[in-house]
């Protein structure tokens, strides 16, 4: 989503693999989907999808990013993330039902 003027966005959701393996120790139970932030929203999805992209070794893990120029709350923020990768990893054919997590209240870095 863009400024009013059309100029820098206001609010960006990408997916990409990331090629690291799922971290399963941070994950609830049954879930394939955990939050991470850095300067960053970030959901890594546990999506395997058989081959790997080209010229990407496995694993690969889904990763989803979130950066916020309009002051959502993290709650919020996490909110449209998982509706978005649930969006996404619809389509994609997954080795396994994704199971994503609760948002949460807050998070590091974010209100």
């Amino acid at each position: 989503m863009d400024d009013a003027k059309g100029g820098n966005a206001e609010l960006e959701i990408q997916f990409g693999w990331w090629p690291e393996d799922f971290p399963d120790k941070k994950s609830e139970p049954g879930t394939s989907a955990v939050f991470r932030s850095d300067d960053s929203y970030e959901l890594l999805v546990d999506c395997s999808i058989g081959a790997p992209p080209s010229g990407q070794a496995e694993p690969v893990t889904l990763r989803g990013t979130i950066v916020d120029r309009v002051g959502l709350t993290s709650h919020t923020a996490a909110k449209i993330l998982i509706a978005s990768a649930k969006e996404v990893t619809a389509g994609m054919k997954c080795g396994k039902a994704i199971t994503f997590p609760d948002p949460p209240e807050s998070h590091k870095g974010l209100k």
